[in-house]
């Protein structure tokens, strides 16, 4: 085997040189014990600045298991041959196989491919799985043209399609449906999506930056009707949110992961009883730190403002809340079950606490929260006029206010005496 790295005639290249390689492997990775593994490769010839790439047969192939699960895969590919313009090969061929307890078989096909030095394409690539993996059945496909350039080592996926259906008997059955196209190299991705969840349309951009030393996610998405209902098991739809433990786990880690800008809009959101209308969410992730910049949106009858903020360093959150011309009683009891206080108005909130669980959240909750109401009732009352009333009677010189309850009007004791 050799290898040879370098230049030519002033031009930055590579030229790599290998032939009859023939690499057996196994060892354990990732829980995955593999007994038997090998690399084969007939022959691989590049030189960049000669414009000219040939491969030769070659497979991979590994067998192993991890517990009951038994793995068996192999992926061969057939020669490839591309000198400046002119491009010879064969079509592409492989599958794995998975048995025992976790069933699943993968199977990818290709057409030959077609192309020149700068440009190999790949057409009508489609990869097939069907499966079982533990309760949940996995069935569907892909179909793209792969598109390859040696130089600067990138890759294209122009178009793509996928068709992805998962059953299980204790969760809500998930259909997935989408069109686009996707860019990769060693520094950038980017993807364009659009399609189906459950049912229902959506339309995404995806780009991401690999440089190190932190990786960043650009994320634009944007729905029609998103139901939520969808999304749970057939008991679970319609029954309001249960109330969460005091000792639940608050983990903010997964912001450390990555930094990221998130753009999301929703026409309708729905998740009975709770429906939100021109949701509009913009955030961004920024070593550790989450920075909520934008929440709106319409719910019971009024607008909606918010923004916040959360530390994974610190375990910090902060909200700042502002809702005009809600309904507050169908606010208060679609949240908390009270169904006395009615009126529309404004609740504004500015709230920070911090902790790891909920139960820590609520023990050092600082900030304020104030409801402004008008007009404002309570069990029939209505507070507005019945204040107002009780006002003009004193100004009156009454000596004894009652208050109508089916009305808010007040009157006096005598004026009421002698009406009877």
């Amino acid at each position: 085997m050799r290898v040879e790295t370098g230049s030519a005639a002033g031009i930055g290249g590579s030229r790599v040189a290998l032939d009859e390689v023939d690499l057996r492997f196994s060892g354990e990775r990732l829980g995955w014990q593999v007994d038997t593994g090998r690399f084969g490769l007939a022959r691989l010839r590049l030189d960049v600045a000669e414009r000219t790439l040939k491969l030769g047969k070659g497979v991979l192939s590994a067998e192993g298991r991890r517990g009951g699960t038994t793995l068996d895969a192999r992926i061969a590919w057939p020669t490839l041959e591309v000198v400046g313009d002119r491009l010879v090969g064969e079509a592409v061929d492989g599958r794995l196989q998975l048995g025992g307890d976790q069933r699943l078989l993968l199977q990818m096909h290709s057409k030959a491919p077609t192309g020149t030095f700068e440009r190999i394409t790949l057409p009508q690539l489609r990869v097939d799985v069907d499966g079982q993996l533990g309760t949940s059945a996995v069935k569907g496909h892909a179909e793209t043209t792969l598109v390859f350039e040696p130089v600067p080592r990138a890759a294209a996926l122009e178009p793509m399609t996928l068709a992805l259906s998962i059953d299980d008997p204790g969760l809500p059955a998930l259909s997935l449906a989408m069109s686009g196209s996707a860019q990769l190299s060693s520094t950038a991705a980017r993807a364009l999506l659009q399609g189906e969840i459950n049912g229902q349309r959506f339309e995404g951009r995806i780009e991401a930056s690999l440089v190190p030393p932190r990786r960043h996610y650009d994320i634009d998405a944007s729905f029609g009707t998103l139901d939520m209902t969808r999304f749970v098991s057939p008991e679970q739809r319609g029954a309001a949110p249960a109330p969460t433990p005091d000792s639940t786990t608050v983990n903010l880690q997964p912001l450390q992961a990555a930094d990221a800008r998130v753009q999301l809009r929703v026409a309708r959101l729905l998740r009975p009883p709770y429906r939100i209308d021109d949701l509009d969410l913009q955030a961004r992730i920024d070593n550790g730190a989450l920075a909520l910049q934008r929440l709106n949106g319409r719910a019971w009858g009024g607008r909606f403002e918010a923004s916040g903020t959360a530390d994974a360093g610190s375990n910090q959150l902060a909200l700042r809340l502002r809702a005009d011309n809600v309904d507050v009683r169908a606010l208060l009891n679609d949240t908390v079950g009270f169904d006395t206080l009615r009126g529309r108005g404004r609740i504004e909130a500015d709230l920070r606490s911090r902790g790891s669980t909920v139960g820590a959240l609520r023990a050092v909750l600082q900030g304020r929260l104030a409801f402004t109401l008008a007009p404002a009732a309570i069990s029939g009352v209505d507070l507005t006029q019945t204040l107002s009333g009780w006002r003009q009677a004193s100004l009156s010189n009454s000596d004894l206010v009652a208050a109508d309850t089916r009305s808010g009007r007040p009157t006096s004791a005598r004026s009421a005496a002698a009406s009877t």
